[in-house]
């Protein structure tokens, strides 16, 4: 396994046009891969952007994993055709650039909008149904170009309050049975499986052969090791006997302070220093912690 970081532990530090401090920071940290969303220069075909990154990447010796959220008005589950048109073409646009950056996958929340806006739609299992089946048509029709290019992508499972569509690692598996390609897996994340399966590492060894990444981070959204409710040695020992050997990424928290913090409901600090460097020294602590953890012996 290889161990990172997501953007979003850096919270508002963490500027978009100063990618090279962003890659400097991950490495003084200590991650060997690190994920983001692709940038839009890069999304839009920019061959300067692309090599530079790339190059950022190597002096850095870092990985890059990358991670897709739809822009407003943009949602696979839209009974509007001409919306679902849109996210299929974006999520195709996302699938080539993560490809042209030389980046491990693309991930993240790939069938609908996120959070979901509940508002005052009031879901029946009906229209669930039918909402499910769009995106199932969406991503069929995405992933054919995946397989192309063979670019790994990998749908996370998300709990009940930030979307309906797949909550469990179960009806990730069977939306990645219908979709039907070996290139589409999912993404699991152990703040999301905290609220919603029975059994953590029953639910990562039902999903052995199909975890394409693994997300860690406290029930809280704090970095590892700041509670007591997660057997983190006991989901290592779980991942490894079931010969998962890609990225584990941290995805953290540490203050609220952004558009991030706010769709995750995220509303006071978790640190009393929550300055760059304190943030870079915690996630330090946390990468060390999670690779003990994850690595120690049987």
């Amino acid at each position: 396994m290889k161990y990172g970081l997501h953007k979003m532990t850096w919270g508002s530090y963490f500027d978009p046009n100063d990618i090279s401090t962003f890659f400097s920071d991950a490495a003084r940290a200590g991650a060997q891969t690190i994920e983001f969303r692709p940038p839009d220069a890069a999304m839009e075909g920019n061959t300067h952007e692309i090599c530079r990154l790339r190059r950022l990447a190597d002096e850095n010796h870092l990985d890059m994993v990358f991670c897709l959220a739809y822009p407003a008005g943009i949602d696979m589950r839209s009974a509007d055709r001409s919306v679902r048109r849109k996210a299929v073409e974006y999520l195709k646009q996302g699938i080539y650039t993560a490809k042209e950056l030389g980046g491990l996958e693309i991930g993240g929340v790939l069938y609908s909008q996120w959070p979901t806006n509940y508002g005052n739609d009031m879901l029946t299992k009906e229209e669930r149904y039918d909402r499910r089946q769009r995106c199932l048509e969406g991503l069929r029709e995405a992933m054919i170009l995946a397989e192309e290019i063979e670019m790994p992508v990998n749908l996370e499972v998300i709990n009940r309050y930030e979307g309906y569509t797949v909550n469990t690692v179960a009806e990730g598996l069977a939306l990645c049975e219908e979709i039907g390609s070996r290139f589409c897996n999912l993404l699991l994340d152990v703040f999301h499986m905290n609220i919603e399966e029975d059994d953590i590492c029953a639910a990562i060894r039902s999903a052995a052969g199909r975890i394409g990444h693994f997300h860690v981070s406290e029930p809280n959204r704090m970095l590892p090791w700041h509670t007591a409710r997660i057997d983190w040695p006991k989901i290592g020992r779980t991942l490894r006997s079931i010969g998962y050997d890609k990225a584990v990424t941290i995805e953290a928290v540490v203050s609220f302070d952004g558009p991030s913090t706010y769709n995750m409901r995220m509303w006071r600090d978790l640190t009393c220093d929550a300055d760059k460097e304190a943030r870079i020294n915690t996630m330090r602590k946390g990468l060390a912690y999670i690779r003990e953890q994850f690595e120690q012996s049987d």
